[in-house]
C-alpha cells in the first residue's frame, strides 16, 4: 500500500462466548449454508467447503448479488473474509480461541474507503457497525439452538 493511500480502520469489534467446543464453532461458521442466520442481510451463501485461502463466497446481500474473497483460514482458530463494492472493501477478521468447554469467538471489522469515496470513510465504517455488529450475538444463538443441552 503506498503512503497515499488510506489505511483501514477498524469499524467495530465484538467477542462472544459460545458453548461448543472450537471444532464445532469452527464448522459451524464454515458451513455457508448456515452463513444467512448470523450475516445480517445476506442470503444465499455459496462456497466451498472445506473452505481454503483465495476461495469465493457469492450471495446476496441486502437483495443485490455480492461476493466476497477468503482471504487467510486457519483451522480452527482464524478466518479472514473481504468484500469489496467498487471503492470500499470491508475485512471481517474471525479469531476463535477454545476455553474449558467453551470457544471465544472475536470480530474485528474494518472498513477502507477509496477515491471518491475516501471523505465517507468514517460513516461508512459507522453504517457497517450499525448492519453487522450483531454478528457474534446471532452466531451464539445459532450455536445455542444447535448445541445439545448439557446434563
Amino acid at each position: 500500500m503506498a503512503l497515499s493511500e488510506p489505511r483501514p480502520k477498524t469499524a467495530f469489534e465484538r467477542s462472544v462466548n459460545i458453548d461448543l467446543p472450537i471444532g464445532d464453532v469452527w464448522a459451524l461458521m464454515t458451513d455457508w449454508s448456515l452463513a444467512p442466520e448470523w450475516w445480517p442481510r445476506v442470503l444465499d451463501v455459496e462456497g466451498p467447503i472445506p473452505v481454503g485461502p483465495g476461495d469465493m463466497l457469492t450471495f446476496s446481500y441486502q437483495g443485490t448479488p455480492a461476493s466476497a474473497i477468503v482471504d487467510v483460514v486457519d483451522e480452527p482458530n482464524r478466518l479472514v473474509i473481504r468484500r469489496v463494492n467498487g471503492s470500499v472493501e470491508a475485512t471481517f477478521e474471525y479469531r476463535l480461541e477454545p476455553n474449558t468447554e467453551s470457544t471465544t469467538v472475536s470480530l474485528n471489522a474494518e472498513l477502507i474507503a477509496t477515491h471518491a469515496l475516501r471523505a465517507f470513510a468514517p460513516l461508512l465504517r459507522r453504517a457497517l457497525a450499525l448492519t453487522d455488529r450483531d454478528q457474534m450475538d446471532l452466531l451464539r444463538q445459532l450455536a445455542e439452538g444447535i448445541a445439545e443441552p448439557r446434563p
